[in-house]
């Protein structure tokens, strides 16, 4: 590709779109709509989980790998969210790193190649929680301390 700078540059082809319809991007001066009351709940809930094992592929308070743990977490509210951590990228509203709210969902990069492979709930002060297969179980962590890149946040409480 070409910047309007005559700058080149590569990139991934499954990021390339053919409409700009498919691109969803959120203004960094424009606040998305955030419900702190349900937030607090679904945090509230999310922290009964923490110590549970991670297991990969699961989806249940017998193990739970990150997606599952999200998923089960937000299930309980009838939000519906994907299985794959891979799939969250295009999950409810993408907020700015300026907006970031308690009950976000942060996407981060697993494995250091600029994909989304992580996924955890935003807390507040830098923290979040999510089943991190490092750490063998669901536990609270920093943000700002997580080894791989946030690649985004997406909120899907309204």
């Amino acid at each position: 590709i070409k910047t309007s700078d005559n700058v080149e540059g590569y990139i991934k082809s499954k990021y390339v779109v053919n409409s700009s319809k498919q691109v969803s991007r959120a203004a960094e001066s424009t606040p998305q709509p955030h419900n702190a009351d349900l937030a607090s709940k679904v945090l509230e809930y999310a922290q009964k989980f923490v110590g549970v094992k991670y297991v990969y592929g699961g989806e249940s308070p017998k193990g739970f790998d990150c997606s599952g743990f999200t998923q089960y977490v937000f299930e309980h509210f009838d939000i519906k969210v994907p299985r794959s951590a891979a799939e969250y990228g295009s999950v409810g509203t993408k907020v700015s790193r300026s907006d970031i709210k308690p009950g976000d969902l942060v996407l981060l990069d697993r494995y250091w190649n600029n994909e989304l492979g992580h996924v955890g709930i935003y807390m507040g002060n830098d923290k979040f929680i999510h089943a991190s297969s490092k750490k063998g179980k669901v536990v609270i962590a920093k943000l700002s301390e997580y080894s791989g890149t946030l690649l985004g946040i997406r909120r899907v409480l309204k």
